[in-house]
């Protein structure tokens, strides 16, 4: 087996996902999941984590809404095909429930293919993150794994870990072996049911339609 020629990302990137401390993708700080407060006593009626779970997915839902919204406006020739790309956005792994930045970028990416016509069901670089993430806690990656974990975090656009040199390096030794790894986990992370309805109905309530 291979051996890494530079330290993996994965240092940087366990910082970044950290969950009780994560940033959200514009480096405001912090993210603070929606107000869980409930009536006195509620709590104890309640399955273990079930507020957790419920402020996590209402947070996913504003980011997916808000992105929707923006994209709707800044490509109004694609609104009613993003309006209806909601169910589409449904996270995949449960750390995009925690990570703000991993969940925003996973959702830009399925839009952004929506806005161009291209394919929604193969893997977005967030997804591949993600595995890149947790094998590296299970074994040391190879050149190729290093560096498709580098080429990910940046197609993910998410913050730099100033390993921009070495990613170069490694796409420089090892990138048809890079290209591989990474057509292999798109294709292994493809999601069936991620395709957008057979028939687009216009929506009277998209932002495109309201701001006209």
């Amino acid at each position: 087996m291979e051996s890494a020629l530079s330290p993996t990302p994965h240092e940087a990137s366990q910082q970044m996902l950290h969950v009780s401390g994560h940033r959200d993708g514009a480096g405001n700080g912090p993210v603070t999941p929606i107000n869980g407060d409930v009536p006195g006593g509620l709590d104890d009626l309640l399955p273990g984590g079930f507020m957790e779970a419920f402020d996590a997915a209402m947070s996913s839902m504003e980011i997916a809404e808000g992105l929707i919204e923006e994209l709707s406006r800044e490509h109004p020739e694609s609104a009613d095909l993003i309006w209806h790309s909601f169910s589409l956005l449904r996270p995949t792994q449960s750390l995009m429930h925690k990570t703000a930045m991993i969940y925003r970028s996973h959702c830009r990416e399925i839009l952004q293919r929506v806005i161009d016509g291209a394919d929604t069901r193969p893997g977005t670089a967030a997804e591949c993150c993600i595995v890149c993430c947790e094998t590296s806690q299970i074994a040391p990656l190879t050149v190729a794994g290093v560096g498709t974990y580098m080429r990910m975090w940046q197609a993910a656009g998410l913050p730099d870990t100033g390993a921009g040199v070495s990613a170069e390096h490694h796409e420089a030794i090892r990138g048809p072996a890079i290209d591989e790894h990474e057509r292999m986990m798109r294709r292994k992370l493809a999601q069936p049911w991620r395709t957008l309805p057979s028939v687009i109905e216009h929506s009277p309530h998209c932002p495109a339609t309201l701001a006209s």
